[in-house]
């Protein structure tokens, strides 16, 4: 078994759905505290279904959770204990999966409220990105021939 670290940078998914709602045009989101809480929740429960979609993959001890609000510093990190043969090629597809997936998550979420006809174009985005994680992760080396 080998591990391999995810790190996902709160910054820059507050940067990139911050910039998709601003230049859809229909977001009412100027910086305001109430929407970069509503963002954040949303982050905090999409970066769980991603864990919950590689928990195979996850050795977590931790046995109680809440609902506070995640914090906007700091970063989401995933461990994933994987396969001998994991390709650790694979590692940037997989992160860049994961940001996919938190991204299309949150502005589904801030959609359904702001522009209810771009939902659908995000749900889609999300299903990809749930295939694209998977796929990553079940991506192995090839088999070396042994040498005499």
């Amino acid at each position: 078994m080998k591990t391999i670290t995810v790190t996902l940078k709160k910054e820059e998914l507050l940067y990139d759905i911050e910039n998709t709602a601003y230049l859809v045009g229909e977001s009412r989101s100027d910086g305001e505290e109430e929407d970069r809480n509503f963002i954040l929740r949303s982050m905090g429960n999409a970066f769980s279904e991603v864990k919950r979609h590689l928990s195979r993959y996850i050795n977590e001890e931790k046995q109680a959770a809440n609902n506070t609000l995640i914090d906007e510093d700091g970063d989401f990190s995933l461990v994933l204990n994987v396969v001998d043969r994991f390709n650790e090629a694979n590692t940037e597809s997989l992160k860049s999966a994961a940001h996919e997936y938190i991204l299309s998550s949150s502005l589904r979420d801030w959609f359904s409220t702001v522009k209810p006809d771009e939902v659908t174009v995000y749900v889609s985005r999300i299903q990809s990105a749930q295939v694209n994680l998977l796929s990553s992760l079940y991506r192995k080396k090839a088999p070396q021939r042994p040498t005499p």
